[in-house]
């Protein structure tokens, strides 16, 4: 906790009240978010227009005098007055065409939370998103967002009618389209539209809208010809066949997969019907729904700079609703625990901090229910679980140093199984395989105990388990840095299959330890009564096999037992290093598979740990696995006769951060 500095945390706090309670006014533009400059009406009248109206022929006619009214005085002597009139009217109509704030709060009626009409006057919360929207407007970029909504501010009905504006005052022929996850969802975004139309100043422009080819889906804007159309995940026939400029996807999140089409796929075909050209925009928002899923990928991408797309995101405590004064500061800032104290660093002010307390305790909600309902950043946005096992920051700290793969595909063997398997191996980079690859095996210098792998074996079904092999590099704790992971395969095939592919990845990485989770193996009878698994088999070919027997007992001649056996008491001591060396940053993630597992895999009503209902834990107890043989179970990697291999390896640099 920070200093109890009583009068510098109020001076702060009455900052961010101001900047939240600052006059808003779209008529004068006095608060807008974008850039604008001083026109003068009359001497004592002045109102803020957009600086790109400078350029409009009508604006700088007008600029030729010091105010408006004296121009028509100058130019209309005896009739200055109706000049005047005239004047303002074709102010307003230019207007309009440049300010979307001023022409939402005198033309666009919308439906209050009471379902009263009234005009559209943006919120905080919308002008910051309406800012994002107009710099790739202005620039001549095509528009591309991703919202995650956490509270209802408004962020639809802002993407809704923005679409509006444009196809009314920008673009002739323009065609929008709505996709929702049912039909009816996509009906009510599109009644904004015909809400404003119906209520639209006909002085401006009459707004009517007609079945297009005798359909009630989609509808023309007469003398604009743009289309409105609707469809949905579950429906999508009727957005096929069309050309669009304009997208708005809703509630992407939950386009859940099916036997007939994915979310991702259907998705990359809305989006790749729609041109990247200026004045064209796709909007993607949803409320979080978990994470591993699609609109989580996105985001991810989005906000690590990996896409097009500008990831928007709107915390609970830049809501003006959510507010609640508070009567005696420092007592207030005495009684502050570590969540009120978090809550202060992310930019909540003391107000907001009263009414998330007072929430909390008059609903009975926990932490995680409050991460959940009201976020304040979006890695509560995404928290799914209340039991959550991998502390959420620790995970969105790790997925810094994430990045695709240099290499996808298979490693090849002269067969599929056996001893031959492990010979003539070679690496068939298809951009389609199940073996993701960061770095090859490094020959360069020779250094002992430098990989371990770790197996986790899943079902052969395509709808089970997978299974799923990590490669770890241990080379840099030579030199006090962190191990690294360096490879995954991930995919479903026979068991069989699966432990030669593992012996031929661990002799491909330099005979690396290799430790395969035997619980799932299927078991022979050798017909004395002892039973073995083809981990038993690979023994007798591969000479770098993880053994559960402890070496004393293997040299007094104790068969040595191979494989990893996961038992409540192994899982946990497996997990519990994971979660220490997560915590810590003791080594580098490279695949962000293994993290959106972490951010579901949680504590259960039993005790017992696992993946959240309809999501997987294969990469999380891989990834434990390997970083437990790596930090605990391994003897420390030792370089042999680097002066003679004449280099170092180099790492990789990702961001700001080496790896």
């Amino acid at each position: 906790m920070p200093e109890k500095n009583h009068l510098s945390i109020i001076a702060e706090n009455q900052r961010r009240l101001d900047v939240m309670r600052a006059p808003y006014d779209p008529i004068l533009g006095i608060g807008s978010p974008l850039e604008r400059f001083d026109f003068w009406v009359t001497t004592e009248a002045v109102i803020k227009l957009p600086v790109s109206m400078k350029n409009s022929a009508l604006i700088k006619g007008y600029l030729q005098a010091d105010t408006l009214e004296a121009f028509c005085k100058k130019n209309f002597k005896k009739d200055h007055l109706a000049a005047f009139e005239h004047a303002n009217t074709l102010l307003t109509q230019e207007r309009v065409k440049h300010d979307f704030e001023f022409w939402a709060a005198t033309s666009a009626t919308i439906y209050d939370k009471d379902g009263t009409p009234t005009l559209f006057s943006l919120n905080r919360s919308q002008r910051q998103m309406l800012a994002e929207f107009e710099e790739d407007r202005l620039a001549g970029r095509p528009i591309r967002i991703i919202l995650l909504k956490a509270r209802q501010f408004g962020g639809s009905t802002l993407i809704q009618l923005y679409i509006s504006w444009i196809q009314l005052f920008h673009k002739v022929r323009w065609n929008s389209a709505v996709c929702t996850t049912v039909e009816n969802q996509a009906k009510h975004i599109r009644g904004m539209f015909t809400r404003m139309a119906v209520n639209h100043p006909h002085e401006l422009m009459v707004v009517s809208l007609i079945p297009y080819e005798q359909s009630n889906k989609n509808k023309i804007i007469v003398d604009r010809e743009g289309m409105l159309a609707i469809g949905s995940y579950e429906e999508p026939e009727n957005l096929r066949g069309h050309t669009f400029h304009m997208l708005h996807a809703s509630e992407v999140a939950s386009w859940r997969d099916t036997d007939n089409r994915t979310g991702s796929e259907f998705l990359q075909s809305l989006r790749a019907a729609i041109p990247k050209r200026p004045y064209t925009m796709i909007a993607l928002e949803s409320t979080a729904k978990g994470v591993g899923n699609f609109f989580h990928k996105e985001w991810q991408a989005a906000k690590q700079k990996r896409s097009g797309y500008k990831p928007i995101f709107i915390p609970w405590f830049m809501i003006e609703e959510y507010m609640e004064v508070v009567p005696d500061y420092e007592a207030f800032i005495d009684r502050m625990d570590e969540r009120s104290w978090e809550l202060w660093s992310l930019g909540a002010t003391l107000e907001g901090i009263n009414w998330y307390r007072n929430w909390k305790e008059s609903e009975n909600y926990s932490d995680w229910q409050m991460c959940e309902e009201f976020p304040s950043n979006d890695i509560e946005a995404f928290t799914s679980s209340g039991q959550r096992i991998f502390n959420p920051k620790d995970v969105a700290d790790m997925r810094e140093l994430v990045s695709p793969p240099e290499f996808v595909g298979e490693l090849k063997g002269d067969t599929l199984t056996g001893k031959e398997s492990m010979r003539g191996l070679r690496f068939i980079d298809n951009g389609k395989g199940n073996l993701s690859v960061w770095a090859k095996p490094d020959n360069s210098i020779v250094v002992a105990n430098r990989y371990a792998i770790f197996v986790d074996i899943g079902g052969r079904n395509p709808k089970a388990d997978y299974s799923v092999i990590r490669v770890i590099d241990r080379y840099w704790m030579t030199e006090g840095e962190p191990p690294e992971f360096v490879a995954t395969w991930r995919g479903h095939v026979d068991h069989d299959v699966l432990a030669w592919k593992a012996a031929q990845i661990a002799t491909w990485y330099n005979k690396a330890l290799l430790a395969i989770e035997d619980n799932s193996l299927e078991k022979k009878s050798d017909g004395s009564g002892h039973f073995f698994t083809i981990v038993d088999q690979l023994a007798d070919h591969y000479d770098n096999l993880y053994t559960r027997t402890s070496p004393d007992a293997v040299r007094e001649g104790v068969p040595a037992k191979y494989g990893f056996h996961t038992n409540s008491k192994t899982k946990k001591q497996i997990i519990d290093s994971l979660i220490k060396n997560l915590r810590e940053k003791s080594y580098i993630e490279r695949d962000v598979r293994a993290l959106d597992e972490m951010d579901t895999f949680e504590q259960k009503p039993d005790g017992s740990v696992g993946a959240e209902d309809g999501c997987k834990d294969d990469m999380v107890i891989t990834t434990a696995g390997a970083i437990w043989l790596a930090t605990e179970h391994m003897d420390p990697p030792a370089v042999i006769d680097l002066e003679s291999s004449g280099r170092r390896p180099g790492r990789k640099v990702i961001g700001e951060a080496s790896i």
